[in-house]
């Protein structure tokens, strides 16, 4: 018989600043520290004494609920339209609102700022040379 397994590393430091790897982080069915402390892989990738202190106090099995607001703020956790905007370069910004004017109602030559071209209509009977 065979066992197909997929094997994940996962940034320890990183899943901290969003909540959703946060949470992940905790869920020892979804997560296993490869090192084998789980409560000193979180305290190792906390940027500061203030986190450390947090995630000391934190059950490792744990669903958050209220407090979920208050670790959004200490561990910064920014939205994935946050996270986008800072990758986005200006071109991709440009693309972006111009599909959105197009959407909104725009022509697409007003939406992505092209000039009109004047059309040029060829005689039905055109000059013998």
């Amino acid at each position: 018989d065979r066992l197909a397994v997929s094997v994940w590393f996962i940034c320890g430091e990183e899943s901290l600043r969003s909540s959703e790897p946060f949470q992940r982080l905790f869920c020892p069915t979804k997560l296993r520290c490869l090192s084998g402390d789980r409560r000193q892989c979180l305290l190792r990738a906390a940027r500061s004494e203030e986190e450390r202190s947090s995630l000391a106090k934190l059950p490792l099995a744990t669903s958050f609920g209220a407090e979920l607001e208050e670790l959004s703020r200490l561990f910064g956790w920014r939205s994935e339209e946050e996270v986008q905007r800072e990758q986005d370069t200006a071109q991709d910004q440009a693309i972006r609102l111009a599909v959105q004017k197009a959407l909104d109602g725009h022509r697409p030559e007003e939406a992505f700022g092209l000039k009109a071209h004047k059309v040029i209509e060829i005689p039905k009977n055109p000059l013998d040379f």
